[in-house]
C-alpha cells in the first residue's frame, strides 16, 4: 500500500501532467448579429476574425481548439498538430 508521502508525489505529477496537456485557454464573450429571424448570439474568433454560430467546434489558424457555448467562444492550445 503506497504512503502518504506516495500519493502525494503520484497526484503533483498527474496534476503537473494535465496541467500540460490542458495546455492555455483563452475565453471570450458572445456577440449578436442581425439575421432574417432576428438577433442571434455567435462567437468571434479573434485571431481569425470569424463569426461561429453556436454550438460551433474548430481549429483557428494559430491550431487552438476552440469552441462556442452559450457562456462564450474558449480557445485552448493544443498538443494535436494542426492540421
Amino acid at each position: 500500500m503506497p504512503s502518504g508521502m506516495e500519493r502525494l508525489i503520484g497526484l503533483v505529477v498527474l496534476c503537473t501532467v494535465l496541467a500540460l496537456v490542458h495546455g492555455n485557454c483563452q475565453k471570450g464573450g458572445l456577440d449578436v448579429v442581425m439575421s432574417p429571424v432576428g438577433a442571434r448570439p455567435v462567437c468571434m474568433d479573434s485571431v481569425d476574425n470569424k463569426l461561429y454560430k453556436m454550438g460551433s467546434r474548430w481549429q483557428n489558424s494559430q491550431c487552438m481548439q476552440c469552441s462556442c457555448t452559450p457562456r462564450g467562444v474558449s480557445c485552448c492550445e493544443s498538443i494535436n498538430p494542426c492540421s
